[in-house]
């Protein structure tokens, strides 16, 4: 009976757990992909792997980074519960594709002064995945059932970012405010992408 015990009480764990959690939480997007989607998510959540160390992806687990949860739409510097860098806070950025894809490719190129510490992700394929997956991911409700909306395709990095945007002032750190604290010297590809508050 010993040496039956611990198959015993495998079974019984695997019995118990099965159905009650422990399986893929991104089950629900994942059904709606198709093969080619199912590839690029799965590819992007490799990619993530890294940023779990500093961030949270469901909001409750407070780390050294800000939570990802509802990253898109959100300014940069800003999240719920977590008091971000004077840099982030000052570049005010609205995440969005093109802006993660400039500063996920340089962190420390695109706001010097944040507290990210990631040499950035150079690899355009990799970085266009984890964009397609963070899309899908961050989205508040993502991972419950019939709660998944696919976002628009983007198929290479090129798609995200066209080649002169770093170079239009996005990498410099050139985020100057004026007394009011409105962003000005802008090229006019951010200012359309960071609406003024009136």
């Amino acid at each position: 009976m010993k040496k039956e015990l611990p198959a015993l009480i495998g079974l019984g764990l695997a019995v118990l757990f099965s159905g009650t959690g422990c399986s893929d939480p991104d089950r629900a997007i994942l059904a709606r992909l198709d093969a080619s989607g199912r590839a690029r998510f799965e590819s992007g959540r490799r990619v993530s792997t890294p940023c779990w160390t500093c961030h949270d992806l469901a909001g409750t687990v407070k780390k050294v980074g800000p939570s990802l949860l509802g990253l898109y739409g959100r300014r940069s510097g800003q999240a719920p519960g977590y008091v971000g860098s004077d840099a982030m806070r000052a570049a005010s950025i609205v995440w969005d594709d093109r802006m993660l894809g400039a500063f996920l490719s340089d962190p420390g190129g695109f706001v010097p002064g944040n507290r990210m510490v990631s040499p950035g992700l150079r690899d355009p394929a990799a970085l266009s995945d984890l964009l397609f997956y963070l899309r899908l991911v961050t989205r508040p409700g993502a991972r419950e059932a019939g709660a998944f909306r696919p976002p628009a395709r983007i198929s290479t990095l090129a798609e995200a970012l066209s080649p002169g945007d770093v170079t239009r002032g996005l990498g410099k750190g050139d985020f100057r405010h004026d007394a009011r604290g409105r962003r000005e010297g802008h090229s006019p590809m951010i200012m359309a992408s960071h609406p003024e508050k009136e």
